[in-house]
């Protein structure tokens, strides 16, 4: 970890780090006798960094940030022999944003942003397992103006997708009770989504370090166009929010 400054071009921030994550749980279950108990062990890792780079005399900064994540983990049952259960996840989230100001008033930021996600999880028990593979691509840009030296006016949109593969077990195979508590969320995990939010924000400096704002915002999720070959529980609809939020900034501009 650690802070450097400079001319332009110059690294201005940097921070790397790391973590070790270890859990197991018993549930004693005295069906089986005394001392029998089901076991879940997990275990995984955490490590990232990020740094920020000043550009353009200062004109300009650049974050990018990196982290990576992984847990895996395995249920033993007391009545039964082997492993029933066992669960794999991986994620690995990459993003840059790009914030820039000029003399006269105006800023901007462009933020792009990538997820992998893996997930693997087998069932002994049902026979079933899934392998569920997606990205998540992303962007943002926002660009704002003051008005005055107390007003500020905003307006901002993003975009989101989430592309998924893999397999699935059929849900028709595995009786009712997969298919009306797990099929649903096997269904969503698989379906591909698209998402846009546009937003504006005014802000007030009302005194030196106190500032007011407001913001609208209004969202949009879809499946893909084509829905025919949705699971079934997959969401078929789209989904529209419009929302207002007002806060107070503590501090200067």
């Amino acid at each position: 970890m650690g802070t450097h400054g400079g001319n332009s071009g110059s690294l201005a921030g940097q921070i790397d780090f790391a973590q070790r994550e270890d859990l197991e749980s018993e549930n004693f279950n005295t069906t089986f006798g005394e001392g029998m108990a089901d076991n879940w062990d997990a275990d995984g890792w955490t490590a990232g960094g990020a740094a920020q780079v000043e550009l353009a005399s200062r004109h300009l900064l650049l974050t990018v940030n990196a982290r990576y994540s992984n847990i895996s983990g395995e249920e033993k049952r007391a009545e039964i022999d082997g492993v029933p259960f066992t669960a794999d996840e991986t994620r690995w989230h990459v993003n840059g944003e790009l914030r820039g100001k000029t003399d006269n008033g105006w800023e901007a930021a462009l933020r792009l942003d990538i997820k992998r996600e893996d997930r693997r999880r087998s069932d002994g028990l049902a026979v079933a397992s899934t392998d569920i593979r997606a990205w998540r691509p992303a962007a943002a840009l926002e660009v704002a103006r003051w008005l005055s030296a107390t007003v500020a006016l905003s307006a901002g949109m993003a975009v989101s997708e989430y592309n998924p593969s893999g397999s699935v077990p059929k849900a028709t195979t595995l009786g009712p009770i997969y298919q009306n508590w797990l099929a649903p969320a096997v269904a969503l995990a698989v379906t591909e989504a698209t998402a846009h939010a546009f937003m504006g924000t005014l802000r007030w400096q009302a005194l030196t370090r106190t500032g007011f704002w407001v913001q609208v915002r209004s969202e949009n999720a879809s499946p893909p166009d084509n829905r025919s070959g949705l699971l079934p529980g997959a969401p078929r609809g789209d989904r529209d929010r419009l929302r207002a939020a007002f806060g107070v900034v503590l501090g200067g501009r």
